[in-house]
């Protein structure tokens, strides 16, 4: 698998904020208009 870095200060800023975050498949070039209009791909991290 190709795993990315995700960058520290804005998931610092998404938990101070008690902001959810969506972790996905940025390369498959749908999956963010399919997140958009709802569906529920990759994986929430929230409290």
């Amino acid at each position: 698998k190709r795993l990315g870095v995700m960058d520290t200060t804005a998931l610092s800023i998404c938990m101070e904020n008690d902001l959810p975050i969506r972790v996905f498949d940025i390369t498959n070039s749908d999956n963010l208009v399919r997140i958009i209009n709802g569906e529920s791909i990759g994986s929430l991290v929230s409290e």
